[in-house]
């Protein structure tokens, strides 16, 4: 309702008046904050949510994820919102592999769904829930690919838990999804909007060089340790309070 939207940004810009810092999630987020409330860049400052899950022995999951010696790709799609999150699309892309010759599997967690030649549902996990955390970590586990064709994330969770088990993404440039995952570093980015066939073409080509799959395993690992986990945003967060309460 476009009434309502405009009484929200009113009182969303009265409550950014009265802060020294304002701290969001994305790249895209603070552009918005910049363009449409007319923040000062200075007051802004922003990094990834980190990975909710931790104490994981990379070394064996990595090795898991990325042996890929040409068998049936397992893709992994996570999402509570099947159309925001692309959860068609990515149905989609499966379909087309298998029909391109390239075998591949879907499963989708979040979501309960009729179920295809090609993918599963297998419906909603409670990570506060010990049995069903070790569950869900068992998807990212077996998978070797988080399959997220979001039609819009303003900040995912799910790519960076994906990073701590060395398991690349691939993604869309739309809303902070490019701020989590890092092209070429933590998985691969298409542009925004991008229909299911550039999907497609992205992932024959990714595992026809299995050499250069594993080296992307290694680097998503990486990045969970470099800034997507809980301790390098508490230290972001720390150094950003020192800068509001040492500038008031």
């Amino acid at each position: 309702d476009p009434i309502m939207l405009k009484q929200m940004v009113w009182q969303e810009k009265r409550a950014f008046s009265k802060c020294k810092m304002v701290i969001t999630h994305s790249k895209w987020s603070r552009g918005v904050l910049i363009k449409s409330y007319g923040l000062n860049p200075k007051k802004i400052s922003y990094f990834p949510n980190p990975a909710s899950i931790n104490n994981i022995n990379h070394k064996k999951i990595i090795a898991r994820v990325s042996n890929y010696t040409g068998e049936i790709i397992k893709l992994l799609t996570i999402g509570r919102d099947y159309d925001r999150k692309g959860i068609g699309i990515a149905i989609k892309i499966v379909n087309e592999l298998n029909e391109e010759g390239v075998p591949s599997r879907l499963m989708i967690v979040g979501l309960n769904g009729k179920n295809g030649r090609n993918h599963k549902f297998f419906g909603e996990y409670d990570k506060a829930n010990h049995t069903q955390l070790e569950t869900y970590k068992n998807f990212f586990i077996n998978s070797h690919l988080l399959l997220h064709p979001a039609r819009f994330d303003a900040s995912p969770i799910v790519t960076s838990e994906a990073s701590t088990f060395g398991l690349p993404t691939i993604t869309n440039d739309s809303g902070g999804l490019a701020t989590s995952v890092k092209h070429n570093v933590s998985g691969i980015i298409v542009p925004k909007n991008s229909c299911s066939n550039i999907y497609v073409s992205e992932i024959r080509r990714l595992f026809q060089n299995p050499e250069k799959y594993y080296s992307l395993c290694q680097t998503t690992r990486k990045r969970y340790e470099q800034c997507l986990n809980w301790k390098v945003a508490g230290q972001k967060l720390e150094s950003i309070f020192n800068y509001a309460l040492n500038n008031k």
